[in-house]
């Protein structure tokens, strides 16, 4: 069986990570990745070869689906919501009524097939431990990396921690320079990482600290 992945794919992306690792953790699946261009007739071109169609869906690059689009792949159709809502999500993406499979990573009364986020199991041992805390993701104003930074200076104050790693890659969706300042005024003792490193190298960057943070406010529908 050939699907076809319409995701990003070797881009910064969460998309693009979450895409990555369903393929590799899919050996027996024949995928063939379908990225940019977005447009309908390219992905239908490019899909023809493909059994079904698999379209990992966050509104910021994926805005094909106008009515009827799905229909014209004319194959089984499955859509991965990431930007899904607790609810109403029929009313919201009326696109979804044309899938003929619908997964979520977040339960909700739409009928659709719910699959809890999944998250890679980090199994190297580390002889690091630091008395940080440590958050990680694209710095977007919701994502509290100032928040976190008044905590640890907080818990600095009291002796429970010595400081705080930030990982906050440069990426094309926010400023994480003007972020990076803004924590070091709030914390000085700050390790603020602005690479874009593979997941391993993440994961090992939070194992090595003692308690992670994701102090997330008023964040919008998505991957995150």
């Amino acid at each position: 069986m050939r699907v076809g992945l319409v995701t990003t794919w070797n881009e910064m992306c969460g998309i693009a990570e979450y895409s990555r690792n369903l393929v590799n953790n899919c050996p027996n699946i024949d995928f063939k990745i379908l990225g940019r261009p977005y447009d309908a007739n390219s992905l239908i071109q490019r899909s023809v070869d493909c059994d079904i169609v698999n379209f990992q869906y966050e509104s910021g690059f994926l805005g094909i689906f106008a009515p009827g689009v799905m229909q014209s792949f004319n194959k089984p159709t499955v859509l991965t919501l990431h930007d899904s809502h607790p609810e109403n999500n029929r009313a919201i993406y009326p696109f979804t009524n044309e899938a003929d499979a619908v997964i979520v990573h977040e339960k909700t009364p739409d009928g659709f097939v719910y699959i809890p986020q999944p998250i890679s199991v980090f199994n190297e041992c580390t002889d690091t431990c630091l008395k940080y805390a440590v958050t990680a993701g694209f710095p977007l104003p919701w994502k509290g990396f100032e928040l976190t930074a008044e905590a640890v200076t907080l818990l600095i104050s009291r002796g429970v921690l010595t400081g705080g790693r930030f990982i906050g890659p440069k990426n094309p969706h926010c400023d994480t320079y003007s972020v990076m300042g803004n924590v070091k005024r709030l914390c000085l003792q700050v390790d603020y990482i602005t690479e874009y490193y593979p997941q391993n190298t993440v994961l090992k960057l939070i194992n090595e600290c003692a308690v992670s943070v994701f102090p997330y406010i008023d964040c919008k529908p998505g991957i995150s």
